[in-house]
This record gives C-alpha cells, sequence and structure tokens, in this order.
C-alpha cells in the first residue's frame, strides 16, 4: 500500500518543464540549508527561467518570516513572479507564506525534493555556492 501511494505521487508529480516567454513568468526557489564552514547562515535562492538571472540572500534562518521578507524583496527588485516553485522544505510550506504569495497573486508549487525538474536550476546555483565556499574556506 505505501509502495503504491509513492508511485502514485510520483506519477501525479509535474516532472516537465514547461516553456516560458517572459521574465518573471517562472521562478524556482530553494534554500541551502546551514552552511557550516561559514558559521549558521543559510542562502536562499532564486531564479527567473527567462532571463537566467540568479539572486542569492544570505540568512540567519529559513523561517517563515526570512522567506516571506525575501519573497516581499523579489517583487520589489524584480516584479511580482506569475508561477514560484519550491521544494517542500519547512519554511515553504507554511500558511504565511501561501497567504502573502496569495495576495500576490502568485501561483505557488511545491514538489519533491528527490524530482528536481522543475527546480534543477537552483538546485545547480546551490550546488556552486557551497563547492566555491567550501574551496575559499578550505583553499
Amino acid at each position: 500500500a505505501i509502495k503504491r501511494k509513492l508511485l502514485e505521487i510520483l506519477i501525479t508529480e509535474k516532472n516537465e518543464l514547461q516553456s516560458v516567454k517572459y521574465s518573471c513568468e517562472y521562478v524556482p526557489v530553494d534554500s541551502t540549508g546551514n552552511m557550516p564552514a561559514y558559521g549558521i547562515i543559510r542562502t536562499l535562492v532564486s531564479l527567473d527561467r527567462y532571463i537566467k538571472w540568479p539572486r542569492a540572500r544570505i540568512c540567519n534562518n529559513q523561517a517563515t518570516k526570512t522567506v516571506k521578507k525575501n519573497s516581499n524583496e523579489y517583487f520589489f527588485e524584480n516584479s511580482v513572479p506569475k508561477t514560484m516553485r519550491s521544494d517542500k522544505g519547512t519554511a515553504s510550506t507554511s500558511k504565511k507564506l501561501k497567504n502573502v504569495l496569495r495576495k500576490a497573486q502568485v501561483k505557488y508549487f511545491r514538489g519533491l525534493p528527490n524530482i528536481q525538474t522543475a527546480t534543477r536550476s537552483v538546485e545547480r546555483i546551490i550546488q556552486t555556492l557551497k563547492n566555491n565556499r567550501v574551496t575559499i574556506v578550505h583553499g
């Protein structure tokens, strides 16, 4: 029964990238998690899929308040995206964040963390950040 339920989730997971025609149409978002090489910091990363311009913000935590603040900053700096997508991290599942995005009329999707088709661009940026930080600290 558990395997069947997992299979149903995987089948229904939207795992294809839709084409984009303009800026702020689709913005994947993710967090690096804790970066122990630099103390207790995390980086929130987003990427406009049309212009391929990454945005990374260092923060002390990934609490809802922090993600909400960063979302509002993103809206101010870049415009309100039509669609945002993230994995099912703690901060991205809160009702407060859902309310902020709903009020801004942003479609918000959360995907499975192990299926990264929709968020692979930010996952790649996160891996690059981690690799470069480790190189800088230990190099």
